[in-house]
């Protein structure tokens, strides 16, 4: 299984270190940091660890995944977000014929209620199939092209993206976490990030457009 793990990344340079630093012990077959033409050092740090794609013009995440996807040359791909650190021999764990399969979660925080949102991800719904991009996707390159990549939306391209996979395959699950970042809740508040994703999903499931959702999620974290 020849791994490729991409990274999408917008002013990232603070996080990137540990990441890429966890990455690389982890002998991928090629690390790629997709820079969405970032204004800080996430160029510049990423090249010391990966090979780097820099998107000029505005993109949305999906827009800089299905990018890395194109210039990987592995067999099989891990979509990583930068403030996710993966688990220690992690990529080794993971069974030959996978085609898909995603991590459970932590977050880097010790707080009981980032404990039970972790507890939901991973057990009610990681296991429905629908990985978000925190905990680390990885899918074959035949699949991921078989379904058309992440689809051209603004927000929960990774929720769209497990839709498709759930029609060819059964997401497998890795139990050792991936540790994630807690910045948005320590940032935001706890309940109101709680509040404002269930909300914005809520709107995604109503079908509203895309662009429309993400401008409230935007908005309501002001």
């Amino acid at each position: 299984m020849k791994i490729s793990v991409i990274i999408p990344a917008v002013n990232e340079g603070q996080n990137l270190p540990t990441t890429l630093k966890r990455i690389k012990e982890e002998r991928p077959y090629e690390i790629i940091v997709v820079n969405g033409n970032s204004k800080d050092n996430t160029a510049e740090i990423s090249k010391k660890y990966a090979h780097v794609l820099t998107i000029k013009e505005k993109s949305w995440r999906s827009t800089l995944m299905n990018a890395g996807a194109a210039r990987a040359t592995g067999d099989t791909l891990l979509f990583l977000h930068a403030d996710t650190i993966l688990p220690k021999k992690s990529l080794k764990k993971i069974p030959k014929k996978t085609q898909a399969a995603a991590f459970f979660i932590m977050f880097d925080y010790d707080h009981w209620f980032l404990k039970t949102a972790a507890w939901y991800a991973n057990n009610i719904r990681l296991r429905r199939g629908i990985a978000f991009g925190d905990h680390g996707l990885l899918i074959t390159k035949d699949l991921f092209d078989n379904v058309r990549g992440y689809p051209n939306i603004s927000i929960f391209e990774d929720l769209e993206l497990c839709k498709k996979i759930k029609k060819h395959t059964t997401l497998f699950l890795l139990k050792e976490p991936v540790v994630t970042s807690s910045r948005r809740y320590l940032t935001t508040g706890f309940l109101k990030q709680f509040l404002i994703n269930q909300l914005v999903k809520t709107f995604h499931f109503l079908h509203v457009n895309h662009l429309a959702v993400r401008n409230i999620y935007v908005q309501l974290k002001r």
